[in-house]
């Protein structure tokens, strides 16, 4: 996402059969007018010429100045601007989140609430992908499941610990599943004639 997609910028329309230029509003002061929760995915991997302008709205009052407007958007009650980031605004030297970086402290002293997500329970895991991968809402199925779960919590444990540099999620489980299914199968489609 670019600045201009940001803020906005001014665009040639057609008013009374003449091109006029005039001001188009980008995401954010669209959305700073309205009930509307705006969630940037990814924030660490923001480019900083946009990151400074969302800087500008985490302030106390939420002003966004439009200069070229010589306007102060001033934001709705019910606003809200939620970010999700890999590594905590610490940005990394592991490769492992390539593309990010270390936000600048001013950045993250202004957000009001920083928390951190850990991996679902067991239950939760469960339903996820048994919702991916309903033909394995089997006794049998769901002890494959639940095996392949404990496997995940172990490398997400070497994780931690920084013993390994990847885990599994529960997308991963998926795929995982999908696999174990395929490798099932494939001496049925590749055995030789006898």
């Amino acid at each position: 996402m670019s600045r201009i997609d940001l803020v906005g910028k001014d665009a040639i329309v057609l008013r009374d059969g003449k091109q006029v230029t005039e001001f188009r509003e980008g995401i954010l002061p669209w959305a700073l007018q309205s009930p509307t929760a705006i969630v940037f995915d990814e924030y660490d991997a923001g480019r900083p010429d946009v990151m400074f302008v969302i800087q500008r709205v985490l302030e106390v009052e939420g002003k966004l100045t439009l200069l070229d407007q010589n306007r102060v958007i001033r934001p709705h009650p019910a606003f809200r601007l939620f970010a999700t980031t890999n590594t905590v605004g610490l940005g990394d030297t592991t490769g492992l989140y390539h593309g990010t970086q270390q936000l600048n402290q001013g950045q993250m002293d202004r957000w009001n609430i920083v928390t951190t997500l850990n991996y679902l329970p067991e239950e939760a895991e469960t339903k996820i992908v048994l919702s991916k991968l309903p033909s394995y809402d089997t006794e049998d199925g769901r002890r494959t499941i639940q095996n392949m779960i404990a496997c995940a919590d172990l490398t997400r444990s070497g994780f931690i610990g920084g013993d390994i540099s990847t885990v599994m999620s529960p997308g991963q489980l998926s795929l995982g599943l999908k696999m174990q299914k395929f490798l099932v199968m494939w001496p049925l489609h590749f055995a030789s004639p006898s």
